[in-house]
């Protein structure tokens, strides 16, 4: 039996995917007269898939009219449409060439369910997403399938890299790290956990664990450690606040030619107890003493039992530290002591300077204490007046016992 197909209708009403419209609307229209739709032009007897009526009952293929415009005989029926039923719309800058189904659930009563319309492909008829020019180029072509299909290269898709190749083509096991060999190349080093450090591989590595087992079991314990450098450019102060109570009993202080940009003033130390935020400067907080002299002649020092710093140079009038050409400062060494502890912290020092008055003197038995019992995690230099002109200080830390 022949089963015939007219143009306008389509074919008998049970069949689920309907003849092609010449466009699609885009929006809610007039179902009544001429008028273009989607950039086309629609006149009578065109079959228009309505697909954007405010009412969605209104939805669904028309035949166009002069006047107003009639449901299509395939589609107008109780039997004509279920979920699932589609049509390809032949033209239109938006829907041409693209396929259309009701994704509607059923039961469906035309004029009476409100029909949604759902985009099934965007390629040329029944062709899928790739067959957009009505040729095999974008098969043949990588660019043109890629372009057809909106996947670009380094933003949709990572692109070729040859470090990422050669990552990948590296075989995976256990205890095993990647590393790169050369330019594009990459290889595996073996993952060591061993606390002795016995295999002295060159194609190896420790894990943190064994290597901080190994410092500690050979010399981490009564090690010194460089913490922290500054060097002095016309600085109020100069703070150190790497204190650090679980790694280190004591902090020894290199300072090297600590110059004043004002003559004849003493260096002091202040300490804090709140990592810096503040340094104790009230009456009574420190006792300290030390012997200055020049070279072989004691004749000078400093010392008290209740002071608001820590002097490291002598008081007697062009004694102290001077700061004029080829007086080279104040250099030596301090000793922080036991600071985490909630005892009275103390201090050793020593070293050497020029005076104001030119003379080379020598600081000798430099002791101070902090008279309240409490942990300290900071220490400051600085100068009784001006800045500290220049020089360095170093901060080393004695590890824990």
């Amino acid at each position: 039996m022949t089963t015939a197909t007219d143009a306008i209708i389509g074919l008998n009403g049970f069949v689920a995917y309907k003849p092609p419209v010449k466009v699609a609307t885009t929006a809610n229209i007039t179902l009544s007269g001429a008028q273009t739709i989607d950039g086309v032009s629609v006149v009578a007897d065109d079959r228009v898939l309505v697909k954007d009526q405010t009412d969605g009952t209104e939805n669904g293929i028309y035949i166009a009219s002069a006047d107003t415009w009639t449901r299509a005989r395939d589609m107008n029926g109780a039997k004509d449409v279920i979920s699932g039923t589609q049509v390809f719309v032949r033209s239109g800058t938006a829907g041409g060439g693209k396929s259309f189904y009701i994704s509607t659930s059923n039961p469906i009563t035309i004029g009476t369910t409100s029909l949604t319309f759902t985009i099934f492909n965007t390629g040329g008829e029944g062709g899928g997403d790739l067959l957009a020019a009505n040729n095999l180029s974008d098969l043949a072509n990588a660019a043109t399938a890629r372009t057809n299909l909106g996947v670009a290269i380094g933003s949709d898709v990572q692109a070729y890299d040859a470090e990422l190749a050669a990552v990948a083509g590296l075989t995976s096991a256990a205890n095993k790290v990647p590393y790169f060999t050369g330019s594009g190349t990459a290889g595996v080093l073996d993952f060591l956990d061993e606390d002795a450090m016995g295999s002295d591989s060159a194609t190896a590595v420790a894990s943190q664990q064994s290597i901080k087992a190994y410092v500690d079991a050979t010399g981490g314990a009564g090690a010194m450690t460089f913490i922290a450098s500054s060097d002095a450019s016309t600085d109020a102060t100069l703070d150190f606040t790497g204190f650090a109570g679980g790694s280190y009993d004591a902090y020894m202080f290199a300072l090297q030619n600590i110059i004043p940009d004002t003559d004849d003033v003493e260096l002091w130390m202040r300490l804090s107890n709140d990592a810096g935020v503040s340094y104790e400067a009230g009456a009574g907080y420190y006792a300290h003493s030390h012997q200055t002299a020049v070279y072989a002649a004691a004749d000078g020092g400093r010392g008290s039992t209740s002071d608001t710093e820590i002097s490291m140079s002598d008081t007697t009038a062009s004694e102290a530290v001077g700061s004029g050409v080829g007086e080279d400062g104040w250099s030596g060494v301090v000793w922080v002591l036991g600071p985490h502890l909630t005892k009275r912290t103390q201090l050793l020092f020593e070293g050497c300077y020029e005076s104001a008055s030119g003379t080379l003197r020598q600081v000798a038995g430099g002791r101070a204490t902090v008279l309240t019992a409490e942990a300290n995690d900071a220490i400051r230099f600085l100068f009784e007046s001006g800045n500290i002109e220049s020089g360095t200080i170093t901060m080393y830390g004695l590890g824990n016992a």
